[in-house]
């Protein structure tokens, strides 16, 4: 498949969206996505275009440390990489770029626990 002229495709998973995504409702449009945007077109020559980007996974930040989390937000995040999931098979991407300790947990399917 190609996509705007580029034969690869990068799906790039980001944790849960900031301020300027909510606002936006869009992935990486903040200043940390704007350096991404940046160093991918002027430092590498990728078109985002080609890229998936998704940045839906809540991020509950006591399961960055090891304890319990809500069974509402252990449910969500399950739910989120479930439909991660079917996003990176329908997009078939020839890389993943995991950004963060949360997609990392979703891709290896170590679910919150209640």
């Amino acid at each position: 498949m190609i996509i705007d002229g580029v034969d690869y495709r990068i799906a790039i998973v980001g944790e849960a969206p900031g301020e300027d995504e909510e606002n936006y409702r869009r992935p990486f449009v903040g200043a940390s996505g704007q350096f991404l945007t940046n160093i991918m077109r002027n430092e590498a020559g990728i078109n985002r275009q080609a890229c998936l980007d998704w940045q839906r996974l809540p991020a509950p930040a006591s399961a960055e440390r090891d304890q319990p989390v809500s069974t509402g937000t252990a449910r969500r995040f399950k739910m989120a990489s479930t439909e991660l999931a079917h996003d990176i098979a329908r997009f078939d991407p020839h890389l993943c770029v995991l950004s963060g300790n949360t997609p990392l947990r979703a891709a290896v399917g170590a679910h919150c626990q209640d």
